[in-house]
């Protein structure tokens, strides 16, 4: 069974989505990560809050460097987990992205920089699109991989192969 390590890298988010998940966890009392040597996992998905705001991006671009070249493991895959589509240069650093799209306000920000980040061919692009929300229809999402009509889960259950810690001082 592939083990996955969900990484809060911080709690700001300027959003304050109703339902947001974040709101179901005591973030404060997360195990804190130590050492990526210590927790053996297949994936590392880079949450938040909103780790690609303009004042979080540096720090997530370092977190995951820091993940690949102090704690390399052949075959391991990080990810970020977003709302925030205008820091294409994050899929320099990891192996794609989960670009979440909560609300109709979303949908201007992906169209202006969904070119861009195609052109990371080699990196997932997952988008998931909350129900309601709606994309011109001659929009081509072939290379993205899409979940349409989510919804905000009560009480956010960690899904089994999961583990949920937090970076030191977040």
């Amino acid at each position: 069974m592939k083990k996955i390590l969900r990484l809060l890298v911080t709690k700001d988010c300027p959003r304050s989505c109703d339902g947001c998940c974040n709101k179901d966890w005591d973030l404060e009392n997360l195990p804190v990560v130590k050492c990526f040597d210590d927790f053996d996992c297949d994936e590392i998905l880079i949450t938040g809050g909103e780790p690609l705001t303009d004042e979080n991006v540096d720090k997530t671009i370092a977190i995951i460097e820091g993940i690949n070249v102090l704690f390399p493991k052949k075959g391991r895959k990080v990810y970020v987990y977003t709302a925030n589509p205008g820091w294409p240069k994050i899929l320099h650093y990891c192996d794609g992205i989960t670009l979440t799209l909560h609300n109709q306000r979303d949908v201007p920000s992906f169209i202006r920089w969904k070119h861009t980040l195609e052109t990371y061919y080699e990196k997932s692009l997952r988008l998931n699109i909350f129900k309601g929300v709606t994309l011109p229809k001659d929009i081509i999402l072939v290379k993205w991989e899409v979940k349409r009509d989510v919804e905000w889960i009560k009480d956010c259950p960690l899904p089994e192969d999961e583990v949920f810690m937090k970076m030191p001082n977040v």
